[in-house]
């Protein structure tokens, strides 16, 4: 018997040598499986990297950079009128023989297809038009610039150019107005209206004056037997041309205007510049 409760003390030291060298705490099986570290990890880390890295990437990058690049240098319509990206004055360099602020860049002919049409960003060297705060301009394209910060106005030119210039409007509805009655003045726009008085000065010049906005001259009283050249893309007038103005009130149900319009002639017969077209040397 002694010998047996030595060998059971013997026993009892084994076994408590063993339990202090594994930290004194005793590991049961239910504390394997209770959702101790080794059950976190793997719900945590697949879940979070995932869902917030694939999400933010793909929406993110490919909505902003193509909206940025389209409109950077001005609205839509610039991209298709300035497709090479160079827009302003800083966009081109003094000795630059394409500067069409101090170069005059034939783009194309006025409405009667012979008369040479220029970039109207060409600086004249001295105020040609006036915005209707008061600003003088000596490009008449950067004075439709200033009237688009402006969200719409007018323009009163003040000079004779002697040569028709192409100018470019956003197409954003603005309350855009050009004025350049009785000067030798020729534009070229890419829509709106460009209304005619009929009634020529001592030299035979008519009144002209662009409107972007049908609605703005049609509001207007007293412009009946004159005439108006739709550059096209009006409400319910597609078709480009001059059109005679009837003191009458529109019967068309979808588009009831104060005048009629009727159309009595194509683009091609636009007079041009009433002077003849001069290149300055």
């Amino acid at each position: 018997m002694k010998r047996k409760h030595i060998l059971i003390a013997l026993l009892i030291l084994c076994l408590v040598t063993v339990f202090a060298a594994c930290g004194g705490k005793a590991v049961t099986p239910e504390e394997t499986t209770a959702g101790g570290p080794p059950a976190e990890v793997p719900t945590e880390v697949p879940t979070e990297v995932p869902t917030e890295v694939p999400t933010e990437a793909p929406t993110e990058a490919p909505t902003e950079a193509p909206t940025e690049a389209a409109t950077q240098g001005g609205d839509a319509p610039a991209d298709v009128f300035y497709p090479d990206g160079k827009k302003y004055r800083e966009d081109f360099g003094e000795d630059d023989p394409e500067n069409p602020f101090y170069n005059l860049i034939p783009v194309g002919t006025s409405y009667d297809g012979k008369t040479t049409c220029y970039d109207g960003r060409y600086d004249f060297g001295y105020a040609v038009c006036r915005t209707s705060d008061g600003e003088y301009f000596f490009s008449v394209q950067e004075a439709v610039w200033h009237l688009e910060d402006m969200g719409g106005g007018s323009i009163l030119m003040t000079e004779s150019t002697d040569i028709c210039l192409r100018l470019e409007f956003t197409q954003d509805y603005c309350d855009y107005r050009l004025f350049y009655q009785f000067l030798n003045v020729d534009f070229v726009f890419n829509f709106g209206n460009v209304y005619d008085d009929c009634s020529p000065n001592g030299e035979g010049i008519n009144g002209y004056a662009y409107y972007a906005d049908l609605y703005v001259l049609d509001s207007i009283s007293g412009l009946g037997d004159t005439n108006i050249w739709m550059i096209g893309g009006n409400e319910g007038f597609d078709q480009p041309g001059r059109y005679l103005i009837i003191d009458e009130f529109s019967e068309d149900p979808e588009y009831a205007y104060y005048y009629q319009y009727v159309q009595d002639a194509n683009l091609t017969d636009w007079p041009g510049l009433p002077l003849g077209e001069y290149l300055p040397e």
